[in-house]
């Protein structure tokens, strides 16, 4: 992704917290929801069911990334479309 994608971390390790399994939300998300980084969240993906992630970074909105981003492979990997939004 940072190869693609610049994104502009206002806290937390943006990418490298993507490599790590962690989280990523915009500002705007983590405002509403009062998201912290290092918070463990309740997530919810299609095809895996519940989970539990934890936010690894926070940046600024990015209409090419969206609300959120994740690498963990039993999220994403593992669904056949578009990977879903989680359920924070």
């Amino acid at each position: 992704m940072s190869q693609t994608v610049i994104l502009n971390t206002t806290s937390g390790s943006g990418v490298p917290a993507l490599a790590a399994g962690d989280l990523l939300v915009d500002t705007t998300t983590a405002t509403s929801d009062h998201l912290t980084v290092g918070q463990q969240v309740p997530v919810k993906f299609a095809l895996t069911g519940h989970q539990t992630m934890r936010i690894g970074g926070i940046y600024q909105p990015n209409a090419l990334v969206g609300h959120f981003s994740s690498a963990r492979p039993s999220s994403c990997a593992t669904s056949r479309t578009r990977c879903p939004a989680p359920s924070c």
